[in-house]
């Protein structure tokens, strides 16, 4: 079972607890848009949206600290509307 709640009223850092762990959820505004899972001040997985050559793409990073599907997960949840948004025809999901 995991909790988000927002660390301030009006803030873009959430706080994620998951495991017994507690993780930082923050949403950045890097190019266009970033979701980032943070852990001990270290981004453990990241969405991003970014211009390049005048398209929209869209960059996933994670790190080898933790890997949990789970994050995967959830960022994908909020960061889909997003490209989605932005992407319009383009978007296009790939395996």
């Amino acid at each position: 079972m995991a909790k988000v709640y927002p660390e301030k009223w009006y803030s873009n850092t959430s706080v994620l607890e998951y495991k017994g762990a507690s993780y930082r959820l923050q949403l950045r505004n890097r190019n266009l848009a970033e979701y980032a899972v943070m852990r001990d001040g270290q981004d453990i997985l990241t969405y991003r949206l970014f211009l390049a050559k005048r398209k929209t793409k869209v960059r996933i990073s994670d790190s080898e600290i933790e890997f949990d599907y789970f994050f995967d997960a959830l960022l994908w949840y909020l960061f889909a509307q997003i490209a989605v948004e932005n992407m319009g025809d383009s978007f296009i999901v790939g395996l």
